[in-house]
């Protein structure tokens, strides 16, 4: 029978800030006390690299500048729509990337969880000739 060794791992631990100002040797892991994440250092970097992406609770529009403690990869939903932090700033609007598709407002328009087309959103334009008749109208089979 195996001989079975319990060891127990530390892992390098303090507040961000502090992690921030240190840099973590590569492989060597470091816990945020206040934020409550891991991250891996390269030896490199200043406070490392974070180990897997935070999802924050939903939040009303305009307020997902205040998440400070985000870092790069967390995602948000901000009134129904999902953002991810692409930059570095979480305070910085630019920093958060819409993650979905948009309607363009002019043939379609998306309003409390209602997708409609709107009057006149489809034009003679905007459909294949293989489908118009000669009188102008659309033939569907």
């Amino acid at each position: 029978m195996p001989d079975i060794e319990i060891v127990k791992l530390k892992l390098r631990r303090g507040t961000d800030s502090q992690r921030e100002s240190v840099v973590l040797e590569q492989g060597e892991l470091g816990y945020t006390t206040d934020s409550k994440r891991v991250f891996v250092g390269d030896g490199f970097l200043s406070g490392g690299n974070v180990v897997g992406a935070k999802n924050h609770p939903p939040m009303y529009i305009g307020t997902r500048t205040d998440l400070t403690e985000a870092v790069t990869g967390d995602m948000v939903y901000e009134d129904n729509l999902l953002y991810q932090l692409s930059g570095t700033d979480a305070a910085q609007l630019s920093a958060w990337a819409f993650i979905g598709t948009r309607v363009d407002g002019t043939t379609l328009e998306y309003d409390a969880g209602l997708l409609e087309l709107k009057d006149n959103g489809i034009t003679i334009d905007k459909v294949a000739s293989d489908f118009v008749v000669p009188n102008g109208g659309i033939e569907i089979t």
